[in-house]
């Protein structure tokens, strides 16, 4: 898990998973504007299409007329209520999609407009006739955004796991091309530290900015070997020198040991010889005792 392969993976899933997100959100919002108005300006048709229709009805007092012209909103099966008032404000007609009399439909007109009420709109329309307000269309509809926005998250998430799963394959086979170069450079430095040679070499697969790693590894490691090569010809050199010096000094203190003996003998000869004769011996006398000195060295070794 803390291999540079999975972390671009990460990487590259998280942007994807980013980049669906804000799309898929952007695309709910659209369709959910587009759906209202789209909704809002097919029921304000509707009502223009009822109140142009219905326009002689109330003007003639003719309420059959009228029934029977909102009885065409059967083939509507969204709009489940409708109603014409008069211009003073009166329930004229009604239609219910059940066929019974449906209490929500208001006594009087509202304004202008449309209202939503969770799952519902209603819309007031006025009927004008030569300037005149004749009367005003009320309708009420299904207002099915909701279930359509939880359809097209249902639509999107499928669509956003397969496209993960896309990006997971493809930004799989792609990060071999890039992290198989780092990859085998870190081999490579394990296997530096493990056996401390500083003969090998990374090989230089691309001409970007991992080739110049391992251009630039491959330097360090040559320079690495040679400063290595020069400390191992000092310290050969150094020992050598050592070791000369040491046999240099084990001379040095055997000639010492013999010098010693050698003068230690000779200041010790004085002692050892015999007092010479009080009577002129002559030259014959001299003679055997400079014999006797120029012998006793080699009595006392």
């Amino acid at each position: 898990t803390n291999s540079i392969r999975y972390k671009l993976l990460l990487v590259v899933l998280a942007t994807t998973l980013t980049a669906l997100l804000v799309v898929a959100a952007a695309m709910v919002l659209y369709d959910a504007r587009t759906y209202q108005r789209s909704w809002v300006g097919d029921l304000m048709t509707q009502a223009d299409i009822l109140g142009l229709t219905s326009n002689a009805a109330l003007s003639f007092d003719d309420r059959k007329a009228a029934i029977e012209n909102l009885a065409v909103l059967k083939l509507r099966p969204q709009i489940s209520s409708a109603a014409l008032y008069t211009a003073r404000g009166a329930l004229f007609a009604s239609y219910s999609r059940d066929g019974a009399a449906d209490p929500l439909i208001p006594k009087f007109p509202g304004t202008d407009g449309f209202q939503i009420h969770g799952d519902e709109i209603v819309v007031f329309k006025r009927i004008i006739d030569d300037k005149e307000i004749v009367g005003t269309v009320y309708l009420r509809a299904r207002y099915e955004l909701f279930e359509r926005v939880r359809s097209y998250v249902s639509i999107l998430a499928a669509v956003m796991v397969f496209s993960l799963l896309v990006a997971l394959l493809l930004s799989s086979w792609l990060n071999s091309v890039v992290t198989k170069p780092i990859l085998a450079i870190s081999d490579l430095t394990r296997k530096v530290l493990e056996t401390r040679d500083f003969t090998l070499r990374a090989s230089k697969t691309t001409e970007d900015e991992i080739g110049y790693l391992a251009e630039g590894f491959n330097d360090m490691l040559a320079e690495i070997g040679r400063r290595e090569k020069v400390m191992e010809d000092a310290n050969q050199s150094l020992e050598h020198q050592v070791e000369e010096r040491l046999v240099a000094e084990r001379a040095l203190r055997v000639s010492e040991q013999r010098n010693s003996t050698l003068i230690a003998a000779m200041t010790g000869l004085p002692s050892m010889a015999q007092p010479a004769p009080t009577s002129n011996a002559g030259p014959a006398a001299n003679t055997n005792e400079d014999e006797a000195i120029m012998l006793s060295p080699f009595e006392v070794t």
